[in-house]
Parts: structure tokens; C-alpha cells; sequence
């Protein structure tokens, strides 16, 4: 049976940053452990003026860590501002690889933007949210049969969703990470 401490997923799971989750199990892969749920990437600051920021967190995460590999090989979540994307990839620094699928489905993006941000030796697909879920955008992007998909388990979702977007090469505009912040300004304090 497969561990969550002997996966990628260890580190973050130690810190208390896997929260809220709605799957945190071995899939019917073998070696592979999923989680489904948010993922802190900002915990709650004490500034000095004595108010709390509330803690900021990557939602809807869709990810798996294999056993005794180092590296998550996909990731997907949702972030209200693109400006998070950042903190997200520190978050995850160590855990990400080159050839890895990484998606983020951000609030603030416009319907029709696509693209692919190099951060932190990772390249992500950083898309808008125009579906009701990270889940539904995926199901969505990969082409995916709806009314099949609905059909199965959790956990088989999670392996469907990850073995397409493990194949998915399809590629988009090139952005960098300070080009997005200038043309998608965070409409928020990004802490």
C-alpha cells in the first residue's frame, strides 16, 4: 500500500499544507497517492498593526505523488490572482521538475487567455477559470468524455484526469512571469 510520507507529497503534508481535502488516498495506479483539496501556499501573518491577513491557499489542487520519487510529475489548481503564481511555485520549490504538467486556472485572467510561464524550473499552463471547478477545466481541456467521467470513483477520476494530462503537449504563447503581473495586475494585496 502506498504512503503519502514515501511520495513528493511528504514535505508539504509534514508542514500542514494539504487542507480541506476531498480525496487523500492511494489510486487504483499502482505507487501512485492522490490529493484533492487545497494546498496552503501563505500562511495567516501577524503584522504589527495587530490585524490577521487571512492565510492564502492554491484551491481546488488535483495532484499525485509516485512512491520513492522525488518530484510531483503533475499539478493542478486554482489561484485568484495570477500574481500567486509565484508564491505557489515556492511553495512547491523542489518538488516540480522540467516535463512535469503543471496547471493553474487563475480568476483574473480574461476568457480567452492561454499560456505557458517558465517559473522556478517548471513550466506552467496557466489558464482562465471559466468552468464551475479546476476539476470541470480539466475535464474540459483534456477532452474528456463528461458523462463517462461522471461515471467513475474519485479516485479513478484522478487517474483519468492525470494520465491525459500527462500526455497533453499542446502548447501556447510563452509569457514570463513579470510579463503577467504587468498585464494582470492583482486586483488584491498579494502578501
Amino acid at each position: 500500500m502506498t504512503d503519502i510520507l514515501r511520495t513528493a507529497l511528504a514535505a508539504l503534508e509534514r508542514q500542514g499544507r494539504l487542507q480541506s481535502p476531498a480525496l487523500k488516498s492511494q489510486t487504483n495506479t499502482p505507487r501512485r497517492f492522490a490529493f484533492q483539496g487545497d494546498l496552503l501556499i501563505h500562511p495567516r501573518d501577524q503584522p504589527a498593526s495587530g490585524g490577521a491577513t487571512p492565510p492564502r491557499t492554491c484551491s481546488q489542487i488535483i495532484t499525485f505523488g509516485l512512491e520513492g520519487a522525488p518530484t510531483l510529475p503533475f499539478l493542478a489548481g486554482y489561484l485568484r490572482s495570477f500574481a500567486d503564481l509565484k508564491s505557489l511555485a515556492q511553495t512547491l520549490q523542489g518538488l516540480l521538475k522540467g516535463g512535469g504538467k503543471y496547471f493553474v486556472f487563475c480568476a483574473d485572467l480574461p476568457p480567452t487567455a492561454r499560456y505557458q510561464v517558465p517559473l522556478d524550473g517548471a513550466l506552467w499552463y496557466v489558464l482562465p477559470l471559466c468552468e464551475s471547478s479546476v476539476e470541470s477545466e480539466l475535464v474540459k481541456l483534456l477532452y474528456l468524455d463528461k458523462a463517462s467521467f461522471a461515471e467513475l470513483e474519485p479516485a479513478a477520476k484522478l487517474d483519468t484526469i492525470a494520465d491525459e494530462a500527462l500526455a497533453y503537449d499542446i502548447t501556447f504563447d510563452m509569457l514570463t512571469y513579470a510579463e503577467g503581473v504587468t498585464r494582470f495586475p492583482a486586483s488584491e494585496p498579494v502578501y
